[in-house]
């Protein structure tokens, strides 16, 4: 399958079991707000009842993330990933885990192969909120 479909099909996937877990789900947390994580950069994060997205741009790589709760703690949804040296984009399936209002866990397995991945690599992080 090509990275256009792929992508748009696991957009639509989210946004159907999106729209039928938004009527169910409610947020423990609202995570909105700006985030160190421990592996180094910040990310701002911006929360509107069960959608999430977050905006980092480092040195290295820029990233961008939408994702849906799927249970009142744990969004899961795409982050596209772009290394700034050499414009390489590349998508992982991330998952937030919030333990409280200021700390959150993730987990993310890399979808392709694009740039310095391997696809199903997984890595993890831990985040502290900043602001």
């Amino acid at each position: 399958m090509n990275r256009e479909f792929t992508a748009s099909f696991a957009a639509l996937i989210f946004t159907v079991a999106g729209m039928a877990q938004a009527a169910t789900v409610v947020p423990a947390f609202n995570l909105t707000g700006n985030w160190a994580s421990a592996g180094g950069g910040t990310a701002s994060y911006f929360q509107e009842g069960t959608q999430l997205n977050f905006l980092s741009v480092g040195p290295d790589y820029a990233h961008t993330y939408t994702a849906r709760y799927i249970t009142p703690t744990k969004a899961e949804g795409i982050q596209h990933r772009v290394t700034r040296a050499n414009g390489c984009s590349t998508e992982m399936l991330l998952t937030l885990t919030a333990t409280d209002n200021n700390h959150l866990s993730t987990s993310a397995k890399a979808l392709d192969s694009n740039c310095d991945l391997v696809k199903g690599q997984i890595y993890t992080d831990t985040a502290t909120r900043i602001q």
